[in-house]
């Protein structure tokens, strides 16, 4: 019997990515949108409840409110932090190879009643021996 993965999906407040790479930031307005966005993964997913994981990949999907152009690699520093968080909350003990195998990054559908970005989080399933 082959076991599905677990997934989990937390929607992050926010209708575009706080910090992108090409910004231009001070360092402390930049450190403390991260920390903010770092908080929120944890509590999102401490009131999710999502268990510890073993390996994962994450996904972060990013629905626009409209057709203009953007760029999936705006996502990485969200991503970045919002993993951090999630370590945080317990879900691995570290973010390295060994806990997240992957991350990927896209643009989603456009939805302009419900802008939002959306991170998906799947636990790899080990195959039998």
């Amino acid at each position: 019997m082959t076991q599905l993965p677990r997934t989990y999906t937390i929607v992050l407040p926010y209708t575009r990515p706080p910090l992108r790479p090409n910004d231009r930031h001070h360092w402390t307005q930049k450190a403390r949108t991260t920390r903010q966005m770092r908080l929120t993964a944890h509590l999102l997913a401490a009131n999710a409840h999502i268990p510890p994981l073993g390996r994962a990949t994450i996904e972060t999907v990013w629905y626009p409110p409209d057709r203009r152009r953007r760029d999936a690699n705006s996502l990485v520093l969200l991503t970045k932090a919002s993993v951090d968080g999630l370590v945080d909350a317990g879900i691995w003990p570290d973010d390295d190879p060994a806990h997240v195998a992957a991350e990927t990054y896209r643009i989603g559908a456009t939805d302009p009643d419900n802008p939002r970005i959306e991170l998906t989080i799947t636990e790899e399933t080990e195959e039998p021996s």
